[in-house]
């Protein structure tokens, strides 16, 4: 039987490529498949599979960029880096296989830095202060922490070359934040939570990488997904009882010396009127914080479980990016939450789909729980890089 090789067909978005250096260096308009997950004030990523062998394969260079485009609008989906290159093929293949290309979305530039307690100075010269601590509204403080540890008033060595910032609008809820060698993400992403607030990196006019603040807003009477309203194919909502809603935390020492800490979800507690206990053991904890983060991550992670996905479809009425966004309150059959995060699947032979996450930031814990960890874990974060 003769082999039959993938089908390949134009896109349904604009997709241009860039080189290491931002140039535009090229223009994809046949491909067999792409998909692209792009995350609210977190890092998404995408794969595109084109034919081994295609002119357009040459333009996909390390380090190299891709953009994605609304043909109708021209508006910017999604950026994302070149960080994997691969090539396929089996000896019953007629032609010369298939190159997949995948990467993170351009917030990954935000995760590979860290934020200085004296992002002036370099990371052997730190002693001038223990943390670097700011207080303002939400847009201004995440701004200014991007700025010095990896925008244009970075350090030369520290500055990724070609990331600007937008003008500062100075929106959001007050904030106040520490950092001591603190991951960037980990730190600007609750900010911007706390602040109602979401992030993004994309290209500008002048193609430089922009980071930006945007305010999401409710749309949750208007971006509506239903099967009945012929732009839902599927949804999946799942409800589970915690497995753990306190957890015993046996710090250092010996026999009756031996210290405790319990951390305990009283919200999942209440919710479900379910304690069930689990034995935590960190005998090497030295403080309260760090036995109280252990205790924390078993609550949160073998906590309730509350997820919502769906599959729905653009339609001429309602389109991601267009008519809501990461970070907007939409509503999804009787469920009313806001959305984290959109895989799009696109396929020469199967078109176009996507699946939505809708809800809390994670999927298992209560959300007071959840901001207890993060708090902890920038705490003992902030202690381990001082000791």
């Amino acid at each position: 039987m003769a082999f039959i090789p993938p089908p390949v067909a134009e896109p349904p978005y604009s997709i241009e490529v860039r080189n290491a250096a931002r140039r535009r260096v090229g223009q994809v308009d046949r491909l067999t498949s792409l998909e692209l997950t792009p995350a609210y004030n977190a890092v998404g990523g995408w794969t595109m599979t084109i034919p081994a062998g295609s002119p357009q394969e040459a333009l996909f260079a390390k380090g190299g960029w891709i953009s994605v485009s609304d043909p109708s609008t021209g508006e910017e989906i999604f950026t994302g880096q070149v960080r994997g290159r691969k090539r396929t093929r089996s000896d019953n293949e007629p032609f010369l296989g298939m190159r997949t290309f995948y990467g993170p979305s351009a917030e990954q530039l935000l995760a590979d830095r860290l934020a200085f307690q004296v992002p002036g100075q370099p990371a052997t010269a730190q002693s001038a202060a223990e943390y670097d601590r700011r207080a303002n509204v939400g847009e201004t403080t995440i701004k200014r922490y991007v700025d010095l540890n990896c925008g244009p008033n970075a350090i030369p060595t520290r500055r990724t070359p070609g990331l600007v910032i937008e003008p500062d609008a100075g929106r959001g809820k007050n904030v106040t934040a520490s950092a001591r060698m603190t991951p960037m993400l980990d730190l600007i992403g609750p900010l911007a939570e706390t602040a109602g607030l979401g992030f993004r990196i994309r290209f500008n006019p002048a193609g430089d990488l922009e980071f930006q603040v945007y305010v999401p807003t409710d749309k949750a009477a208007t971006a509506r997904f239903g099967i009945d309203l012929g732009n839902l194919t599927s949804y999946e909502q799942v409800e589970e009882a915690p497995k753990a809603s306190a957890a015993i935390v046996g710090g250092s020492g010996d026999g009756t010396a031996r210290v405790f800490r319990e951390v305990l979800d009283s919200d999942a507690v209440a919710d479900w009127g379910i304690r069930a206990e689990v034995f935590v053991d960190q005998a090497g904890a030295a403080t309260a914080d760090e036995l109280d983060q252990a205790g924390a991550e078993q609550v949160v992670s073998n906590g309730p479980v509350n997820g919502l996905t769906i599959e729905a479809i653009d339609t001429r009425h309602l389109r991601f990016f267009r008519d809501y966004y990461l970070g907007d309150r939409v509503t999804a059959e009787d469920v009313t939450d806001i959305l984290r995060g959109v895989t799009i699947n696109w396929s020469a032979a199967d078109g176009l789909t996507a699946k939505s996450t809708v809800g809390t930031s994670s999927v298992t814990g209560t959300k007071r729980m959840i901001k207890r960890l993060a708090d902890l874990t920038a705490k003992v974060a902030a202690l381990q890089a001082k000791q």
